[in-house]
């Protein structure tokens, strides 16, 4: 009788404790009313995330947690609010046209609120997501698997048709280059905003300097915490977007919270992917090559500091990386960048695969095309650049007037024009006549590192040391 009157007391206090919770999460579930979230986008000077709603508690915070990019990570910033009875509203003007705040147009945006109560009941809204573009503008899309361009429609299909075209080649240079560094071709999403006009394109880049505003036009930018690329069309377009979507796949596919990619790699990669052929890079390169005044490259970790100094820079950068690759087995280059990815030091993963540091690989490619060696040196080779808060990288329109190309040397272009296709595997449209490949990518020597270049200046040194 004992037993039974005691599982009876049991079950209606388990009884009790079942009302009793449900009558609590009824009364909280009524406690937070949210009626209204929005965004409003004033581009370039800021964004506007607003919440309405009512709470039979006094608010003490709303937070709004924000995740801008394809990255996983997330920021938190409070809001103003007031609340007036039951009534509350609340907003965050994230200022867009600072340089710690920017965000390059095309960046995917995913937000929500959290609501706690001076009880310390939270409540978070539903999340909200969308693509953050200038809403003054009709914007068009159009996509390949995993990459999505963005841009205006303003002369019938003619954006269209050129949108779609570099689409095509940007794709291929995915595919191409994905697996040499080992991630898969579609390993995330990927945004380009296509521009028609520099003056516009200009309100939709980070923060500048006066000087920096009047001495460059830049061509395309890189931003790959956020998946995103920004691009100028221009006849170099194609070369431009292969360039740049590369930076994004090296990042993800050797970016290393412990370690720096140097620019002589980063750069290299790039240049290696750009179906377009430098005529000015390949003759500072052979004029220099003759001369034994090559670059020390393996040691510059960001871009040199002297204006003559930056097309050979990159002219470098891509024939070590090439050699790298087809003389030392791509296998090995993949195994190499992925060991870069889990941390590695640049001389350790070196030496790991090909058992020869960043000097002994440069050594042996210069005795491969038969040049002077360089001694080892824990120096590092580094310009000196503006701190800044935005990763990215810049490709700066280089207009250089060189002089004419003898018949010689356009036979000698056009065969390298032929190996290089065939090295990637990639075929561009619309490839450009003039002697320059406009792609001066300024990499930075931190994630935190903006480098601009005067290319302007490298037009007119190298013009006169041609006159010479």
């Amino acid at each position: 009788m004992k037993i039974k009157l005691l599982s009876f007391y049991i079950i209606l206090i388990l009884i009790n404790i079942i009302n009793t919770d449900t009558i609590y999460a009824n009364s909280h579930s009524e406690l937070i009313v949210v009626d209204n979230t929005s965004i409003e986008i004033n581009f370039p000077e800021n964004i506007k995330f607003s919440i309405s709603g009512s709470s039979s508690e006094k608010v003490e915070k709303i937070n709004i947690t924000l995740k801008i990019g394809y990255s996983n990570s997330k920021i938190i910033q409070p809001l103003e609010f007031i609340q007036k009875n039951d009534n509350f509203t609340g907003y965050l003007l994230w200022k867009t046209n600072t340089s710690s705040r920017y965000i390059p147009p095309g960046s995917p945006i995913e937000f929500l609120f959290n609501i706690t109560t001076k009880s310390g009941y939270q409540h978070t809204s539903s999340t909200n997501d969308l693509i953050y573009l200038d809403n003054n503008k009709k914007w068009s899309s159009t996509s390949l698997k995993s990459i999505t361009m963005y841009f205006n429609e303003v002369y019938g299909n003619v954006v269209n048709n050129r949108a779609q075209e570099l689409l095509e080649t940007t794709l291929q240079t995915v595919e191409s280059i994905s697996p040499l560094l080992g991630i898969e071709s579609d390993n995330a999403p990927l945004n380009i905003v296509l521009f028609n006009d520099y003056s516009y394109m200009s309100k939709s880049l980070a923060p500048k300097s006066e000087t920096q505003k009047e001495n460059l036009v830049t061509q395309g930018q890189a931003f790959p915490r956020y998946g995103v690329v920004l691009l100028l069309d221009t006849m170099q377009s194609n070369g431009t977007a292969s360039h740049e979507i590369t930076h994004i796949l090296v990042q993800r596919a050797a970016g290393s919270s412990y370690n720096v990619i140097p620019a002589w790699l980063n750069e290299g990669i790039a240049e290696y992917a750009n179906p377009i052929v430098g005529f000015a890079y390949q003759n500072s390169y052979e004029t220099n090559l003759a001369n034994n005044s090559l670059l020390s490259i393996t040691k510059y970790t960001s871009p040199p500091g002297k204006p003559e100094d930056v097309i050979l820079f990159y002219a470098q950068s891509e024939k070590i990386v090439d050699f790298m690759i087809n003389k030392l087995d791509p296998k090995n280059f993949t195994s190499f960048i992925k060991n870069l990815h889990n941390g590695m030091s640049i001389n350790n993963a070196l030496i790991k695969v090909y058992g020869m540091n960043k000097t002994e690989i440069e050594n042996k490619w210069r005795e491969e095309i038969g040049t002077n060696l360089i001694k080892e040196t824990n120096k590092k080779m580094q310009s000196k650049a503006p701190s800044n808060t935005i990763q990215l990288y810049t490709l700066d329109d280089m207009k250089v007037k060189s002089e004419e190309i003898s018949k010689s040397e356009i036979v000698k272009i056009e065969d390298l024009k032929d190996s290089k296709k065939s090295k990637i595997k990639t075929e561009s449209t619309n490839q450009p006549t003039n002697n320059m490949k406009n792609n001066s990518c300024g990499l930075s020597d931190s994630n935190e590192i903006l480098m601009v270049f005067s290319i302007f200046t490298v037009a007119f040194i190298y013009r006169k040391n041609r006159k010479r």
